[in-house]
């Protein structure tokens, strides 16, 4: 009977274990928008796929979230894509939803 319990203590332990590495390598991995440099496509030329009545593409990044882009009803493939100028390391994408 003792022995039967230390083993499930000790496979207890190392499931423990195994969770907080799980737990601490997630946090790791995602940088918090606060070490974000910024918006890099605000003010970017901007273009997509198409667009719905006055949904256009630059609305997607002019900053107010009061505007978006949408595109046209039924029109597959669907994308939006932003020239930033330069060579830029993006190491987070972020995308906001009306």
């Amino acid at each position: 009977m003792i022995a039967a319990s230390k083993r499930f203590t000790g496979k207890t332990a190392v499931l423990y274990c195994l969770i907080v590495i799980l737990f601490v390598g997630q946090l790791t991995l995602y940088p918090s928008v606060s070490l974000a440099a910024g918006n890099l496509a605000q003010g970017k030329t901007i273009t997509s796929s198409s667009f719905g009545d006055v949904y256009v593409a630059a609305n997607a990044n002019d900053g107010s979230q009061g505007t978006y882009w949408e595109s046209a009803s039924g029109v597959f493939p669907q994308w939006i894509k932003v020239d930033l100028g330069a060579a830029s390391s993006v190491n987070q994408v972020v995308l906001k939803l009306p």
